[in-house]
């Protein structure tokens, strides 16, 4: 949403609760594995998913996957998901309550 104040332009991103809650459970869960020993990458990098669905309702993977990557930008991860190159989703079993298996790799830089 663009919204203009005088004559210059800012962005503003307005988040329903239901998605300020689902960044909270994914840093709570970040940190549960990590600690505060988690320090952001400026790294390229690589994310690999397998989404494991609560139920059989059909879902959009890309929706999910933005939505995630969105909640490790604000909880700190990275720098910003503008720093990934390679994206792998598959759709898993369906096991209640349904999460997400993530890989994060750093993306080592070819030497030419």
């Amino acid at each position: 949403m663009i919204v203009r104040a005088g004559r210059k332009p800012f962005v503003s991103t307005f988040i329903k609760a239901e998605g300020v809650a689902y960044r909270k459970a994914v840093a709570a869960a970040i940190r549960e594995r990590f600690g505060e020993r988690l320090r952001p990458t400026a790294a390229r990098v690589s994310v690999s998913v397998e989404a494991v669905a609560p139920d059989r309702r059909e879902r959009d993977l890309s929706n999910l996957l933005k939505a995630f990557e969105d909640a490790l930008t604000h909880c700190g991860v990275w720098l910003d998901d503008f720093q990934v190159d390679w994206v792998s989703v598959e759709r898993g079993a369906v096991v209640a309550p349904g999460w997400l298996d993530v890989e994060l790799r750093r993306i080592v830089p070819r030497e030419v």
